[in-house]
């Protein structure tokens, strides 16, 4: 191997998303976990299949929800990423999830279910053109995992769901 190759840094592992219109990369922003607890990983991704079973059909607009799982930043739980709605783009942080699990002593089931559900409240803000709303956020993500029913708070917005861009703003 020559000394390019070996001083060249590991490249971010691939990302695809079928469909999407949009091209966003979550390696661009976020470090990227390679080795993520399997477990939590299936957890999510099954929980992401419910999702898309009852919740994505009465939205309208949204057509496809995928994780990426990153490390790092301890900050938040998971991130809606701006901009990406139609296939929406949520980044979980697995290790946050399990620090914040531990530290209010809830199952770690719930602590994905609410912060998923959450986090797709944002996407739903931001494909019906709604400011970012915490409490909103955290009313659906409770109504839906504790109550049972969907709040479709953008009901009232739906006239002004916005039109995917071909393009990210960045």
């Amino acid at each position: 191997m020559n000394w390019f190759k070996k001083a060249q840094h590991n490249e971010p592992p691939e990302w695809n998303y079928p469909g999407a219109e949009h091209d966003y990369n979550p390696s661009w922003d976020y470090e990227i976990d390679t080795s993520p607890d399997q477990n939590i990983v299936n957890f999510v991704n099954n929980y992401i299949e419910k999702i898309k079973k009852d919740i994505l059909p009465e939205t309208g607009f949204i057509q496809d929800i995928k994780p990426a799982f990153i490390k790092g930043d301890n900050n938040y739980l998971a991130k809606y990423i701006n901009g990406t709605y139609s296939h929406t783009i949520i980044v979980v942080n697995i290790e946050a999830i399990k620090e914040a699990s531990k530290k209010y002593k809830v199952n770690i089931e719930d602590t994905v279910e609410t912060t998923i559900l959450h986090e797709l409240a944002h996407a739903i803000q931001d494909g019906t053109g709604l400011e970012f709303n915490e409490e909103q956020a955290e009313d659906f993500a409770y109504n839906y995992h504790v109550l049972g029913y969907i709040d479709k708070f953008w009901e009232d917005n739906n006239d002004n769901i916005k039109p995917f861009p071909r393009s990210l703003p960045y």
